[in-house]
C-alpha cells in the first residue's frame, strides 16, 4: 500500500489560515490489514549541537565528534480520516479530502534541520495507515513539509529607546584613558526583510585614545542547546565603517581638557545618519531550546590594545515572502498519481480538522 498527501494551497501559509488537500491511498494487494487512516499536522523546533571529546595521550590521542539533539513540539494535531471496522482495506484506490485549521500565533518556518549546529522550525502534514501491532505489518505513511510565514508587522515603526552609553576606555585592560559616550538611535527596531531603517549615531570622545573609525553593524545570532551542550553562530547582515574624522565628537581629549567640559557638549553634538538595509536572513525568534536574535551595534574602533567601546540596540526582524522563493518542501516518499486515477470511494463530507493536541 502507498499513501500520498496533496495540498490545494501549497504556497507559504500563515497562522490562523487553512490547509486544504487530499490524502490518496493505493492498495495493490487483495487486502491489507488496517484499523484506521489518520492525518497529522506537526510543528517542531529542532536543535542539533556538535561537540568533541578527546581521549588518549601522545600518538594515541584521538578526538571524536558527537551530536546532541533536542526536539520540542510547537503544535501537534491528529485526526481520523477513515476507520476500517473489518480490520482491513481491500485492493483499490481511495482518496480522502480534508480541511485543516492552522493554529494562530505559531512561529514561522525557518532554518534547515541538516548538518550540524542548527536551530530550525519545521512543519509537516502527513497521513498514516494505522495497522495492528505485528512485526509483519510494514509502516504505511507519508508526509510533506509545509512553509508557514510569520504574520507581517502591524502598526507604526517602533523607534529605539536605548539611552546613550558612557563607556570606560582602558589600555591593555588596566590603564584608564578616560571615557567615551556612544549614542545610537534607530527609527524602526522592527523592520522586515528587504526594508531599510535609519541609524543616527555619535561619539563623544572623553578620553586620550584616538578613534580610528566608527562601525555600524546589524548582526544575527543563531543559538541552540541540547543535552547540556550549546552553540552560537554570529553573522553580519549589514556593516559600514566611517573614518574617525567623519564622526563629530570623535577627536581625542586635548591636553588640559577635563571630562566634564567635553561631556557637557555631548547633548549638543550632531549625530551622523546612515541608512541600513535588511537583507534576506532569518526572522527573530525566541524558542524553547534555541533562537535567533538581532542587534544593531555601533562600535568605536580604537588603536591596538585598547578596548573598543560599543552600544547595542536590540532589533526584531520580521519575515517576508521572498525568503521562501528558493525553498523546496521536503517530501518523505514521492507519490505520483497514475494518469487514470479513479477513486472508488465517495467521501460523504470533507472533514474539518483543527483540534490542538499540544502547543
Amino acid at each position: 500500500a502507498m499513501i500520498g498527501v496533496e495540498l490545494v494551497n501549497s504556497g507559504p501559509q500563515v497562522g490562523g489560515g487553512q490547509l486544504q488537500g487530499k490524502v490518496y491511498l493505493q492498495v495493490d494487494k487483495e487486502k491489507v490489514s488496517a484499523l484506521s487512516l489518520v492525518l497529522r499536522f506537526v510543528g517542531l523546533e529542532k536543535v542539533c549541537v556538535s561537540y568533541t571529546e578527546t581521549s588518549g595521550t601522545g600518538d594515541d590521542r584521538t578526538t571524536t565528534t558527537y551530536y546532541a539533539y533536542a526536539n520540542h513540539d510547537i503544535v501537534r494535531i491528529e485526526a481520523t480520516l477513515a476507520q476500517f471496522p473489518s480490520g482491513e482495506v481491500t485492493k483499490g484506490r481511495y482518496e480522502f479530502p480534508f480541511v485543516l485549521n492552522i493554529p494562530p500565533n505559531v512561529p514561522g518556518t525557518q532554518g534547515q534541520p541538516v548538518g550540524s549546529d542548527y536551530f530550525a522550525i519545521q512543519y509537516t502534514i502527513g497521513a498514516e495507515l494505522i495497522r495492528p501491532a505485528s512485526m509483519l505489518n510494514a509502516k504505511v505513511a507519508n508526509s510533506t513539509e509545509i512553509f508557514i510565514m510569520d504574520p507581517p508587522a502591524i502598526g507604526p515603526p517602533v523607534p529605539s529607546t536605548v539611552s546613550p552609553h558612557i563607556v570606560p576606555v582602558s589600555f591593555c585592560c588596566c590603564y584608564s584613558t578616560g571615557q567615551m559616550q556612544l549614542t545610537a538611535n534607530v527609527d524602526s527596531t522592527c523592520p522586515a526583510m528587504g526594508e531599510s531603517f535609519n541609524v543616527s549615531f555619535g561619539v563623544e570622545n572623553m578620553s586620550s585614545s584616538k578613534v580610528k573609525g566608527v562601525e555600524v553593524m546589524l548582526v544575527q545570532v543563531v543559538h541552540g542547546n541540547a543535552e547540556g551542550h550549546s552553540f552560537s553562530i554570529t553573522s553580519q547582515l549589514f556593516k559600514v565603517r566611517f573614518p574617525g574624522g567623519e564622526v563629530p565628537g570623535s577627536e581625542k581629549k586635548r591636553g588640559g581638557q577635563s571630562y566634564q567640559s567635553v561631556a557637557s557638549q555631548a547633548s549638543a553634538s550632531t549625530l551622523k545618519t546612515v541608512v541600513a538595509n535588511v537583507p534576506l536572513c532569518r526572522p527573530t525568534l525566541k524558542g524553547v531550546n534555541g533562537g535567533v536574535s538581532h542587534m544593531l551595534i555601533v562600535k568605536a574602533c580604537t588603536p591596538a590594545c585598547t578596548v573598543n567601546p560599543v552600544i547595542e540596540v536590540p532589533m526584531k526582524i520580521h519575515a517576508s515572502r521572498a525568503m521562501f522563493q528558493n525553498m523546496v518542501p521536503a517530501v518523505e516518499l514521492p507519490f505520483q498519481r497514475p494518469a487514470d486515477w479513479q477513486a472508488q470511494n465517495i467521501p460523504m463530507a470533507t472533514p474539518s480538522v483543527g483540534t490542538v493536541m499540544s502547543v
